[in-house]
């Protein structure tokens, strides 16, 4: 197919001219004689690409033109020739407003108003109204809740007009500018003398940082370290076998529900305080018998985050540790960072066996002489019997040396075959029972799994070991009946994800037992016995594992299932400045019969500011909802909007698994309301990061290599629960851009009499919450007033109701939640305030 250019279209655009039409060509002809031949010969569309006469199901109407690329893109309105639009005589203006001058063409906008109408009907953005010769473009919709009379309009009054800008004329119909999207730059929502009026601004809150971030609690200072060591990964190698005997949490009895892939059929890991049941009796057997010729690959399938690796960590440190040491060689590759190292994962895999055989195993001798003569002893005797034997038969000493050199060459030259010779050496003349254990490979792409299967399978088979290897529920369900999976025998073992209450039960009662058995020394300087330290996590252990299910709901939901970011938030949790733990030991000493339970916004406090004044969204794992993306459709809706379309099919099948929807339905589905695809690519691409989705690939930081995604248990309470929760929306207030200059001024004023408050008195402390919910109100209203122009929440078959209704609920939920919070404040800072 010839190559499509301006230069070539303009020449046969010339020969409209050259041509004798008739003044007065019907709106058929304008069609067939005019307008096909300039959008498929001048400029490049196909057959394929355009579709004429469809029918607007609302109007019962029909459409001249609808141009498609990868998703429909332009809707094109014909009139007769005849048809005068009567456009304004100025030849020096092209662009107008449709509220201008242009309001007296009646024709014309009778026109506009239609295709319009049309346009908004297909979800399509692009609008062109013609006769023939005058061209009219403009946008039907836009997420900026611009009025429609301040929409700008770009015309175009003749051939010779068109000839003379050419250019132009197809940045704003050509086939390659709607592909490339040098449409969506070209036609702005009202022109450049709209920028100042939708200039987004962020209240300033530098000064709130000064000149350092918030101090951490007081109690820092003593239970820093503890928090550190009870509340670390236990998957890290680091991890001691003292924790991983005291925090790991036995396997559930009743298997995991939740999981879209229930139907995998492979053997349930079941682990206790002493054993890990059927796995175990499989791996100690071999180790008690000696049979040292057992070749197995073991997959251990799991979720993210659910402790796959966790588990590898307890059973060699803890349930098999006397076994392993004593009769077994543990090779653990970690891929965690394999595709920063730069090397062929070969390479990868023999550096790994090195440096394990050189760090935690050189009493073996493995890389001594007396060994590696064994190791190649059949090179050994090919070149004694064969070409160096006359050397060896006049001087044995010599035919010694150069074999060396010999076997210093192979093992530099040939490093893969030379430690897999060394460990299958091992496995025979020590017998030892070797272990390979593959770890976190699901982390990367798919064609880096299968690659790394291969590569274990090929090992199991040259050294006759067990190869273990942690892969997702996913991945195997993806690969279980074809790809590698399919070609070899495995053995799969489920790994069931404890609760987070569990979890967190365990890390507590550890504290509590360190903080008893005098494990830590209380700093001098920090008036606190260990009574009063052990009764402070009593406090905590209540405020987040008692009745009420908001704390814990908020962790496991935001951590999207992985165990990991749910340790981490509890972590901060403790250590945040914005955690009271002055009122905790307080309320401890009073002996208070109820105990000071601290209340959830605190709490979220905690969460979301860290260790910062005011919110960075760049500095937690708290992601703002409303944050605007984009360019020329920049909103405070898009986000919501690409996961709410994301989120409506939720409950669906796909061949992929539930929930999942393509990346190019959801471009193609968000376009027609107004938002880019390079937007919703950047939107994709950072819920995917935050968690709040995920791909079929699974992988975190891109989705380059994805087809599909899906929301998360994360991107679902975002939308359901968060989002509409005074506490976040208080906080994100100040780092969430505002267009609308009366809100933004109205907010600067509210921040600056917050500021003012002394937060020692209070009446000023009672004074800043109701100006803080004053605040939130503003906010709650701007973003309702800004979701109520966004096209997005017409479209009930696109976007999930939850995404839909979003702000609504939060005014009503607001109205509620703000009573409680100024009735809880007035009886506590008045009873106060009256002592």
């Amino acid at each position: 197919m010839k190559k499509w250019n301006t230069d070539t279209a303009l020449l046969k655009f010339k020969k409209i001219n050259s041509q004798e039409y008739d003044k007065y060509l019907s709106e058929s002809d304008t069609r067939s004689k005019l307008i096909d031949y300039i959008l498929i010969e001048c400029l490049g569309w196909d057959e394929t690409n355009i579709i004429r006469e469809e029918r607007c199901i609302d109007s019962g109407l029909y459409l001249d033109y609808k141009l498609s690329t990868n998703m429909p893109i332009i809707i094109i309105e014909a009139k007769k020739n005849s048809a005068c639009f009567n456009l304004p005589d100025s030849s020096n203006q092209r662009e107008y407003k449709v509220g201008g001058v242009l309001s007296k063409c009646k024709f014309l906008i009778r026109a506009m108003e239609q295709a319009r109408n049309y346009s908004i009907s297909k979800g399509i953005l692009f609008t062109v109204v013609t006769n023939g010769n005058e061209y009219v473009f403009f946008r039907s919709h836009n997420q900026q809740g611009i009025e429609w009379v301040d929409h700008n309009v770009v015309i175009f009054r003749s051939h010779e007009d068109i000839e003379e800008n050419f250019d132009l004329f197809c940045k704003l119909l050509s086939k390659t500018s709607a592909e490339n999207g040098t449409i969506q730059k070209t036609l702005g929502i009202s022109g450049s003398s709209s920028d100042e009026d939708l200039t987004y601004k962020i209240l300033d809150t530098k000064y709130l940082n000064r000149p350092r971030r918030k101090d951490r609690n007081s109690l820092f200072p003593v239970i820093g370290d503890i928090i550190h060591r009870v509340f670390q990964d236990l998957a890290s190698q680091e991890a001691t076998p003292d924790i991983l005997e005291h925090c790991y949490v036995d396997s559930p009895k009743k298997p995991d529900k939740k999981s879209p892939y229930t139907d995998i059929k492979t053997n349930e890991l079941s682990v206790n305080k002493n054993n890990a049941g059927e796995f175990q009796q499989r791996i100690l057997s071999t180790l008690k018998t000696g049979k040292t010729n057992h070749k197995e690959v073991i997959l251990l399938i799991g979720s993210v985050g659910v402790g796959k690796s966790t588990f590898i960590q307890r059973f060699r440190k803890v349930l098999a540790k006397k076994e392993i040491d004593n009769d077994g060689i543990w090779i653990y590759f970690n891929f965690k960072n394999y595709s920063d190292t730069g090397i062929t994962l070969d390479s990868f895999i023999s550096s790994q066996i090195e440096k394990i055989l050189i760090n935690e195993y050189s009493y073996l001798g493995l890389d001594e002489w007396k060994f590696l003569k064994q190791v190649y002893h059949n090179e050994y005797e090919k070149l004694k019997r064969g070409p160096l034997a006359p050397l060896h038969d006049i001087n044995p000493q010599k035919f010694e040396l150069s074999f060396g050199e010999k076997v210093d060459e192979w093992s530099s030259e040939k490093r893969e075959e030379h430690f897999t010779k060394i460990l299958s050496t091992a496995s025979k003349r020590l017998k030892k029972t070797i272990f390979l254990v593959f770890d976190n490979a699901d982390q990367l792409n798919t064609e880096t799994q299968n690659s790394i299967f291969l590569a274990a399978q090929k090992l199991t088979e040259e050294i006759n070991c067990y190869a273990l290897l942690a892969m997702r529920e996913e991945s195997y369900w993806k690969n279980r009946d074809c790809g590698p999976l399919n070609a070899f025998h495995t053995t799969a073992y489920n790994v069931q994800p404890a609760s987070l209450h569990q979890v967190l039960s365990k890390r507590f009662n550890y504290t509590k037992s360190l903080i008893r058995t005098n494990e830590y020394e209380l700093n001098s300087k920090i008036n606190i016995t260990k009574e009063e330290l052990e009764k402070v996590f009593s406090r905590i252990i209540k405020t987040l594992l008692g009745s009420d299910q908001t704390y814990i709901n908020f962790i496991e939901s935001t951590a999207a299932r992985d165990m990991r970011r749910a340790l981490d938030t509890v972590a901060y949790f403790m250590i945040s400045g914005h955690t009271n733990i002055d009122a905790i030991l307080r309320d401890e000493r009073k002996e208070q019969p109820d105990g000071f339970i601290i209340p959830f916004h605190e709490f979220l406090n905690s969460i979301i500011l860290r260790d910062n004044e005011v919110y960075s969204e760049s500095d937690c794992d708290t992601l703002n909802l409303f944050n605007t993306m984009g360019n020329s459709d920049i909103s405070n809706c898009n986000i919501v909007a690409v996961l709410g379309n994301i989120l409506y099919s939720k409950n669906s099948k796909s061949d992929i698994g539930i929930g999942y929807v393509l990346i190019e339905d959801i471009i193609r589905d968000c376009h027609s309301v107004g938002i880019l695809p390079d937007t919703t690519t950047s939107i994709l691409v950072n819920l995917n990061s935050r968690r709040l989705i995920e791909t079929e690939t699974t992988i975190k930081n891109e989705i380059k290599s994805s087809s599909y995604v899906r929301a998360t248990i994360s991107g679902n309470y975002y939308i359901e629960k968060l989002s509409k929760m005074i506490g976040y929306l208080s906080l994100i207030v100040y780092q969430t851009p505002i267009c609308r200059a009366k809100t933004f001024k109205k907010l600067n004023r509210l921040k600056t009499e917050i500021d003012s408050f002394c937060l020692n008195d209070y009446g000023s402390r009672l004074n800043r919450v109701i100006k803080k919910m004053e605040m939130t109100e503003v906010f709650i209203d701007y973003l309702y007033s800004e979701f109520q122009r966004s096209s997005f929440i017409n479209e009930t078959n696109k976007f999930s109701k939850e995404s839909i209704n979003l702000v609504k609920d939060m005014k009503s939920q607001f109205i509620i939640e703000r009573e409680n919070i100024i009735k809880r404040a007035k009886n506590l800072f008045c009873n106060n305030y009256s002592k």
